[in-house]
């Protein structure tokens, strides 16, 4: 049986308007952490395949999410702007610290 922790990446950072907005993605393995970094090293400097791959780890991931109290589906995920996404991964991956409050 496969172990599945949902990891909630809440969307206050966006502002207060976005306190109640927030996206849930399946924790990422161990297993699959080790695959990603390799993969992410070597693209690192393309910037258009790294935004590619980045979308597709959080698509695969995706599981439900609410912005402004309307439930969020997996294509909607592209609408997002960069910045917002690249926080999501870095928190999704434990890259960045939830609780740092960006300004």
């Amino acid at each position: 049986m496969p172990i599945v922790i949902k990891k909630r990446i809440d969307l206050s950072f966006l502002g207060t308007d976005y306190n109640d907005s927030y996206l849930v993605f399946s924790s990422i393995s161990i297993r699959e952490y080790e695959e990603l970094l390799p993969q992410l090293e070597s693209i690192a400097n393309d910037n258009l395949k790294s935004l590619q791959y980045i979308k597709t780890v959080l698509n695969e991931h995706f599981l439900e999410g609410k912005f402004q109290g309307v439930d969020v589906k997996k294509e909607d995920l592209e609408e997002f702007d960069l910045e917002t996404l690249m926080t999501c991964f870095q928190r999704f991956t434990g890259q960045a610290d939830p609780k740092v409050v960006t300004p």
